[in-house]
């Protein structure tokens, strides 16, 4: 990761950040299922050779600026966002390695086969000739993502300040080494916020709404006992968070607290059709809401409360 700032004027600063990543999985791993085909608390081990790995690299230009117009402070940032990851998996398949309980008591049969295997040692051969039959992967995927995003804050008065900013988002999902897979989706996700405090430093008043996105990648649908299966994209998911509260800093800096009311909406969540088994719909929602609460008293020098 390397960072670099530009000072452009008293007003202006350019910062750029540039970072890279690779990542590997290389090496044996074994999982634990509870399948149900065994009396309470048995679990079914399956093993297999991981070979994958996973390159990055981000570039991001900020344009900071710091200034006013007529007598309103405006902080404000121009940025560009470019991100892209590429990931190869030639892992082997998972393959059945008995079964064990809590207390370590091995089951070496495995029920869904009509052989009655007897013993599945923990040695690098043993598991080698159980994934001998294994398949191997062969994946290969590269996301794209590039954004533009613009926030000022501006000061109307030493009390009040609003913050506006958008984000325009760029998702592209190659897919596989054949194409299959890809999709790509625009999103532009707004954010506003108002503080204001009655009390200089002291009380203040605050309101937020934000929205955020999840990428949704296609799915298979259609009943397969009708033909070919075909797929179907989707739009993002949406999240819509809305939030106000107060905050204080009393008696020196000895009593602070914050409350707060929060409602998030999560919307166009994929939900298989309650009406065709074989198809995805864009019709769930999950909504969030609550109050938070956090109190930090500091009564005299080294004592100190929390609660929250």
């Amino acid at each position: 990761r390397g960072e670099a700032s530009y000072k452009l004027s008293d007003n202006w600063t350019s910062q750029t950040v540039v970072s890279t990543s690779h990542t590997i999985t290389d090496g044996y791993y074994s999982y634990l299922y509870d399948y149900g085909l065994y009396p309470t608390n048995v679990f079914t081990r399956l093993i297999n050779k991981q070979n994958g790995q996973t390159n990055t690299f981000d570039i991001q230009e900020n344009l900071i600026g710091d200034f006013k117009i007529g007598s309103f402070r405006n902080r404000f940032v121009f940025g560009i966002d470019y991100l892209t990851a590429t990931s190869s998996d030639y892992s082997s398949g998972y393959a059945f390695y008995g079964s064990v309980s809590p207390s370590g008591q091995l089951f070496p049969d495995n029920p869904q086969t009509p052989e009655v295997e007897t013993a599945w040692p923990l040695t690098t051969a043993g598991v080698d000739a159980a994934l001998a039959t294994q398949p191997n992967g062969v994946n290969k995927s590269t996301q794209n993502v590039i954004s533009s995003y613009v926030s000022d804050v501006i000061n109307f008065t030493p009390a009040l300040s609003v913050m506006a900013s958008v984000r325009l988002d760029r998702f592209e999902n190659k897919g596989d080494l054949e194409g299959a897979g890809a999709y790509d989706q625009t999103t532009l996700s707004p954010k506003f916020g108002v503080l204001y405090q009655p009390i200089l430093e002291q009380l203040s008043l605050f309101a937020n709404y934000q929205n955020s996105f999840n990428n949704v990648a296609p799915a298979l649908v259609g009943d397969p006992n009708d033909g070919p299966q075909t797929l179907k994209s989707f739009d993002p998911e949406q999240a819509n968070q809305l939030e106000f509260g107060f905050k204080t800093n009393l008696l020196n800096n000895r009593l602070n607290a914050t409350v707060s009311y929060y409602d998030i909406t999560v919307s166009d969540k994929v939900m298989a059709d309650p009406d065709t088994p074989f198809n995805q719909i864009q019709a769930g929602e999950v909504t969030s809401s609550g109050f938070e609460i956090e109190i930090n008293a500091n009564p005299i020098p080294g004592l100190n409360f929390r609660g929250g």
